[in-house]
Parts: C-alpha cells; structure tokens; sequence
C-alpha cells in the first residue's frame, strides 16, 4: 500500500479509471437501455434538447474512457519533458469523471 502512496499520478489514474468503471455500470443496469426514445440532453434554458434511443447513453461512459486513454498516454509521453503538464492531464482526470457520473445522474432523474 506505501508504495502506491509514493506514486500519486498512478493513485489518480486509478480512482478515475474505478470511477469511470462506476459509471460504466450504472449506465448498463441503472438506464432504460430497451426504450425507443430517451432524453439525452437537457438544459434549464430551453428543456429537453435531444432525445435518442436508451442505448445511446453509452456514449457517456466511452467518451470517459476514451478521455481517460488519452490524457494517460499524453502525461506519460510529457512526464520527462514537463511536470505541470502531466498534472495537469492527470489532475483533470477525476473532475471529469465526477461531472461525467454528475451529468448521468441528472439525465437518470430526467428520464
């Protein structure tokens, strides 16, 4: 356990990646993935933007991924050359998934 505490940027990336896996979860048991129309996007302005399938909602979890993937792979290939650019890659990482998981949760309530 000590050693992974030395290692704070692998500590972050892998409370993203068990959130991002939360999230993965919750969308493909939590959401009504079998209903014709679902609405995916609401604002307070205007309402209810954009309406889709149910199965749809997978988009959020892989564009989490796919944003964890990225951000990974660029703070590892700048970790020699700039140490407040890979935390800034890094320390993004869970902000995103938390808002991720925060915007699924509204849509849950929507729906």
């Amino acid at each position: 356990m000590q050693s992974i505490l030395r290692f704070p940027a692998a500590l972050t990336v892998g409370g993203s990646a068990l959130l991002n896996g939360a999230l993965w979860v919750l969308v493909l048991t939590k959401f009504p993935q079998d209903t014709p129309a679902a609405i995916l996007h609401y604002s307070v302005g205007s309402g209810v933007d954009f309406i889709g399938e149910g199965q749809e909602i997978t988009t959020l979890p892989l564009i989490g991924s796919l944003i964890l993937l990225c951000n990974t792979a660029m703070a590892y290939g700048l970790r020699n050359a700039s140490f407040r650019a890979l935390w800034i890659f890094i320390g993004i990482l869970p902000i995103l998934q938390v808002a991720l998981l925060a915007a699924f949760v509204l849509l849950l309530r929507v729906n």
